[in-house]
């Protein structure tokens, strides 16, 4: 129960024993003389001290009411803090995984799994803003990419993975607006890719 129920609930146990002594007064003492407009004058009294007890509870009641509501913002902005800190944590360590699942491809001449998963360590990285990861990401896929060319095979399932995973990039981070540029060359490097399986296939080399 709320300290201002508390006090409504003694207020009204109050009157009823100011209410009971005066019936014992009267009685006890019944020399005094009570007429109608004594008792209405007594009653408006009381209407009037219950009225502004009433207003002043309803006062107190909407002044906690707003220190709750502001307490609940609070702790909804703290929540929603902690979700955006989790998030970028969750995001970067994806990142960070994907990144040495890249070299591993790199150095062991798998190109296209490289670009796979450095591709995908990017689209983490722009989704937690981790701008320092984007910028050391991008040259590392080109370098990939260039050693793609000069060393692999044509291999048309490697390529369609590749253009699947440029395509993600480009689909799930089109509104990180602050990396437009970053976004743009991921879709020259897959419209590249692209051509050059097409160009491949028409041509029907099995060497890039």
């Amino acid at each position: 129960m709320k300290r201002g129920q508390i006090f409504l609930c003694w207020f009204a146990i109050g009157l009823a024993i100011v209410a009971i002594l005066m019936t014992l007064f009267l009685r006890i003492i019944p020399t005094v003389t009570i007429t109608g407009e004594t008792y209405i004058g007594v009653l408006v009294s009381l209407l009037g001290v219950c009225v502004t007890f009433a207003i002043g509870y309803q006062i107190v009641s909407t002044l906690n009411i707003k220190d709750d509501v502001k307490r609940v913002e609070e702790l909804a902005n703290e929540m929603e803090s902690v979700r955006k800190e989790l998030k970028y944590e969750v995001n970067h360590i994806r990142s960070q995984m994907w990144i040495s699942e890249g070299f591993n491809g790199l150095n062991s001449n798998e190109y296209a799994y490289a670009i796979v998963n450095f591709t995908r360590a990017l689209e983490y990285a722009l989704k937690c803003d981790n701008s320092a990861v984007v910028v050391d990401l991008m040259p590392t896929i080109k370098k990939a990419l260039d050693a793609w060319d000069d060393n692999t095979i044509y291999d048309p399932q490697s390529m369609e993975r590749v253009i699947k995973q440029f395509d993600n990039v480009i689909d799930n981070c089109s509104e990180c607006v602050l990396y437009d540029s970053h976004i743009r060359q991921i879709k020259e490097y897959r419209n590249a890719m692209q051509a050059k399986e097409t160009r491949a296939q028409r041509m029907g080399q099995k060497e890039i």
